[in-house]
């Protein structure tokens, strides 16, 4: 039999599925976890989710963060669309004109050359 984390980078429901039908059969964690070549904490990980969610809960979660707080706020990054379009000024003209009208932070100036090429079209 192929391994648990050979199956999970195939198919990641799959792999948990088979996962639970092995555990269904030995009733252990321990065999389970044996036969699968993986350890009993994702044995015991798979069996919890299935029983929470039940097979929505054998889906793989996005690891993309819900938050990002040093995010350049929209206004900005559409103030540095906007003055590219208009005026064709350089990075360090754009980045010197934001900061002189206090419209942005000192660490975000890096991130002006960044929006700055995305804007070239």
């Amino acid at each position: 039999m192929t391994s648990y984390g050979e199956l999970f980078k195939i198919d990641p429901v799959f792999a948990r599925k088979k996962l639970i039908e092995i555990y269904n059969i030995t009733q252990s964690i321990r065999r389970t976890a044996h036969i699968s070549q993986t350890d009993r904490k994702t044995v015991r990980k798979v069996l919890r989710l299935y029983k929470e969610k039940g097979e929505e809960g054998l889906k793989p979660k996005s690891k993309r963060p819900k938050k990002m707080p040093n995010k350049t706020p929209e206004e900005i990054e559409k103030m540095i669309i906007e003055i590219r379009k208009k005026t064709k000024w350089g990075v360090k003209r754009t980045k010197r004109a934001l900061y002189e009208n206090k419209k942005i932070k000192p660490k975000s100036l890096n991130k002006v050359k960044k929006l700055w090429r995305f804007s070239k079209n």
